[in-house]
């Protein structure tokens, strides 16, 4: 649901406004106690969504430092590349 909501983004600009700031909120608040694949999907739909322009880089990066400290060597390469 994540990326299919960041997929169509770009054509409900005006409905899809809160989804970045949430998704953010969900990364940065529970990032420990979330799944792996649910982590990964969450910074791709965000990703997504800087491709987009809906999210600022500052806001991504800010929010990709922090998920370095996880503890899943896969998303910490996705982040990297």
């Amino acid at each position: 649901m994540v990326m299919f909501v960041a997929h169509l983004s770009a054509c409900y600009r005006d409905i899809v406004v809160p989804f970045p700031r949430q998704v953010i909120g969900l990364l940065s608040e529970h990032h420990a106690v979330l799944n792996s694949d649910v982590r990964q999907t969450l910074c791709r739909a965000l990703i997504l969504l800087r491709s987009k322009e809906l999210v600022s880089s500052i806001e991504c990066l800010e929010i990709f430092f922090q998920l370095f400290r996880c503890r899943d060597k896969v998303l910490r390469e996705m982040l990297f590349t």
